[in-house]
Parts: C-alpha cells; structure tokens; sequence
C-alpha cells in the first residue's frame, strides 16, 4: 500500500514557496484547505512586502518586497482596502490611474478601479475609507491620474478633486506625505 501524498504533510517552505505563485486570492482560497495550510502561509506572507501599487489596469496592482526577498504578489483592486490593513509593513502606496473616464455616474463604483474624479471620496476615499486606518510605517502615498481628453476646450476639465479634498481634511493630520497628481 503506497503512502497517501498531501499537503498538509509538506513542510512550510514548500507550502509558501507553492503560494508564492499564486495571487492574494487564490492564496486566500488555497489557505481556507486546512488549518495547517493557513498557520504555514499566514505567519509569513505579507510581512515582506513593503510598497503597494494599485491601479485601474488589473496587472499593475501588486505588493512589492524592494528587498528582494518575495516575487511581487498580485491582486485585484477590490482587495486593496483590506491589504492595507493586512500588510502593516507598507512604506509606500502608489495609486495609478491611467484610464479615466470622468463622465461615469460616481455613484456607481463598487472598487477603486471603478471611481472617477469626482467619486465622494475619490480614489483615496475609497482606499482608505472615512476614517483611514493607521498606517504606522507608511511613509509616502501618491496618486497620479492622467486624464485625456479630445480637445482642450472640454470644460470643466476633469481632475481628481475629490481626493484633493479628501486629503486636506482626512489626511492632513497623518504621519506620511500624500501627492495628488
């Protein structure tokens, strides 16, 4: 009779180095199998990364490790309030919106991808929520929203005006620097 494989046999490093291929959800997925899946995954995985980037184009939202030590871990933008709160070592977040549509109805958003300039809240309202979380060891976060349009004439010019409220009075107070964009 031949040994049954499992892996819940497999010892911790190759149960996270199998995990490190997949994205935050599926490795959310994958550590709900068992018990020991989850204790092995969860004790090291987002402690590494220290920069977040999110934006409206599904491959560029990722965790970052600058050392090294981690492949970037991908995930989808409607995971990126709760990554914040998960990935307490985050330095840097970096939200890039490159596809910006303002005439979309901003009351219809259901991820930061979603939103447009004129969201409640903005783009970072809707990172971060009404009350931002703390954010111990962050020290930088940038917005950047490049905005196109046909002709120069457009009026009003769309521009993120909603996160330059959001900033000066949910975030004046805060510990990191914030650039709006």
């Amino acid at each position: 009779m031949r040994p049954q494989a499992s892996l819940v046999n497999l010892p911790d490093e190759l149960i996270q180095m199998l995990n490190g291929f997949l994205t935050y959800e599926d490795s959310i997925n994958f550590t709900q199998c068992s018990r020991r899946l989850h204790r092995a995954i969860r004790r090291s995985v987002l402690g590494y990364y220290d920069k977040m980037q999110l934006g409206d184009d599904p491959s560029e939202c990722r965790l970052i490790d600058s050392k090294g030590r981690r492949r970037p871990l991908h995930f989808m933008a409607i995971s990126a309030p709760r990554l914040l709160r998960l990935a307490t070592n985050l330095t840097e977040v970096t939200i890039l919106m490159k596809e910006v549509d303002a005439f979309r109805n901003p009351y219809s958003t259901t991820s930061i991808g979603d939103c447009s300039p004129y969201t409640p809240g903005g783009y970072l309202g809707r990172l971060l929520g009404p009350y931002p979380p703390p954010l111990p060891n962050l020290k930088q976060l940038s917005l950047h929203v490049d905005v196109m349009v046909e002709s120069i004439s457009v009026s009003p010019l769309p521009c993120p005006s909603e996160d330059l409220q959001y900033a000066l009075y949910a975030l004046a107070s805060a510990p990191f620097r914030t650039f709006v964009q």
